[in-house]
């Protein structure tokens, strides 16, 4: 602390004495004051030794699974019911085989080949390395010089 917070410490206490007058140390029931926050933490002392389904922490508190354990209670029915809905959608909309075409591995590594040697530029390289729908006539369109 520098010494204008020090002096600016000082007129804020001495301006809350004058408000408030000195402090009645010898007065005061630690007793009473002891007894009320005892009580006061009775509720929430025996909830956190208990464990109860009430979460005591919170929110940005604790450690990231424990945020999804929490939540996975939740999470695991929700996911089972959309793999569920997935599998009814597949059955009823099959794909159409006649119009998929599947490249052989030796058709794209020539086709790699033939675009990295011929001086292809990195969007046609890019291309071929990402998985695309198009069918092998289209592939081999895009790398015939």
């Amino acid at each position: 602390m520098s010494n204008d917070e020090i002096r600016e410490d000082d007129e804020y206490l001495s301006l809350l004495r004058e408000a408030s007058g000195t402090v009645p140390l010898g007065h005061v029931n630690w007793d009473a004051l002891y007894a009320r926050v005892d009580a006061a933490a009775e509720l929430p002392l025996a909830r956190r030794r208990r464990g109860s389904a009430v979460p005591v922490r919170r929110v940005g508190q604790g450690a990231w699974w424990e945020y999804a354990a929490r939540r996975g209670r939740a999470a695991i029915p929700l996911a089972v019911a959309a793999s569920l809905a997935f599998v009814a959608y597949a059955r009823a909309h099959p794909i159409d085989e006649s119009t998929t075409t599947v490249a052989s591995a030796a058709d794209v590594r020539d086709a790699f080949e033939a675009t990295v040697t011929d001086g292809g530029t990195s969007g046609q390289v890019a291309s071929l390395l990402v998985a695309s729908p198009t069918d092998a006539d289209s592939v081999a369109s895009d790398v015939t010089p």
